[in-house]
């Protein structure tokens, strides 16, 4: 950014239009640590406290409105907080309340609408986040942003095959966003256990899965449940909690209902589009792509480097230009909230059956404004 962008930036917009923000940031410095208690919500220059949130946009305590790519860190593929689950959901509470420990009628719901789409699993169990072992992300690390070839899973497939190992697939991100059947649908390789995240609750606290062929699953019964012999006990006072399974499985119904994986796939082939018209109109050194509604804007490249230790000399110098890419990163992530867009960590959106072409244009005028304030241009 220039120097004078982002100053004004940062005085214009934070300082004058974020005054509630700064003062909650503030107090949350006493009190919990870093300020945030989850590492997307903080941004520079201090991060911003939202309290409204509905389809693809969101509102902070100040009153300033935003385009929301963040989506739940991706998990809100009906857009956040759709009346046709809140509904559902109502009723559930006024019935039964969030959370009973007990079995209800939602944990098998919500089971037996995965298994029958996704390729590779027979038994599931809801668990309270989505956090596991993790051999690989289908798309590549940190939800595709370095990619990998189309047969590259394929081809660990064959060698988990000849080695007798176990594949694990992560599809947190990946998981329904893909394809309704997740990744390995879309790839056509089944791996033997699949960790499915947040987007099974539909942006719902506590929800996360693990899924897999039976003759695995059977070992994780909970109780007394499943295979004799040896177990590995599972579970949470919150996992398969029935408010969590009741969001989940609407969502996912009207998911499929209304086609939302492929709407949400087009709108992030739209906004891609337009970047990549935007970054070679100003003759950016950035690139765009996507993979259906995950969409990626890499506008310094900090994690291109190649870090070889045996190479130790060389590790201060890149280590150093790693940070001061971040930096202009970071930098860049401020000028597109004070622009109005909440992305993931400025390098990556999430768009959702809840936007419109018309949201999309309206972010890439938002998006230009940026681009017309970086050095160079």
């Amino acid at each position: 950014m220039k120097p004078e962008a982002l100053q004004s930036y940062l005085t214009d917009y934070f300082d004058g239009k974020c005054p509630k923000s700064k003062a909650l940031y503030e107090e949350a410095k006493k009190a919990i640590p870093g300020a945030v208690q989850h590492n997307q919500a903080f941004s520079f220059p201090f991060p911003l406290a939202f309290n409204k949130a509905g389809g693809a946009h969101l509102e902070d305590v100040d009153g300033n409105q935003y385009i929301d790519f963040l989506q739940g860190g991706g998990s809100t593929l009906l857009g956040t907080n759709p009346p046709v689950v809140l509904e559902k959901v109502k009723e559930l509470l006024d019935e039964c309340g969030p959370v009973t420990c007990l079995f209800h009628e939602y944990e098998l719901k919500l089971a037996r609408f995965i298994i029958d789409r996704y390729p590779g699993i027979d038994m599931v169990r809801l668990l309270g986040s989505g956090t596991a072992a993790v051999v690989i992300e289908p798309l590549g690390p940190e939800s595709g942003t370095r990619p990998l070839d189309y047969d590259y899973c394929q081809k660990v497939r064959e060698l988990c095959d000849k080695y007798d190992a176990l594949l694990i697939f992560d599809e947190v991100v990946t998981g329904f966003r893909t394809a309704m059947g997740g990744a390995q649908e879309y790839f056509g390789v089944t791996p033997d256990l699949t960790v499915l995240g947040k987007v099974i609750a539909g942006g719902y606290p506590a929800a996360g899965a693990l899924g897999g062929k039976r003759e695995y699953m059977e070992r994780l019964a909970g109780g007394i449940g499943g295979k004799k012999g040896k177990k590995a006990h599972v579970g949470g006072t919150l996992a398969a909690n029935p408010l969590s399974s009741l969001a989940g499985y609407y969502t996912l119904v009207e998911l499929e209902k209304t086609n939302g994986v492929e709407k949400a796939g087009r709108l992030g082939d739209r906004l891609t589009r337009g970047l990549r018209n935007l970054i070679k109109k100003y003759k950016l050194p950035y690139v765009a792509y996507n993979q259906g509604s995950m969409v990626h804007i890499e506008t310094t490249g900090p994690i291109l480097f190649d870090i070889n230790i045996l190479k130790f000399w060389q590790l201060p110098g890149k280590i150093k230009e790693i940070y001061r890419r971040k930096d202009v990163m970071v930098n860049i992530g401020a000028a597109f909230m004070a622009e109005g867009l909440v992305t993931v960590g400025g390098s990556r959106m999430f768009t959702n059956a809840a936007f419109t072409e018309e949201i999309v244009d309206d972010a890439l005028l938002r998006f230009e404004r940026v681009f017309k304030n970086v050095e160079g241009v």
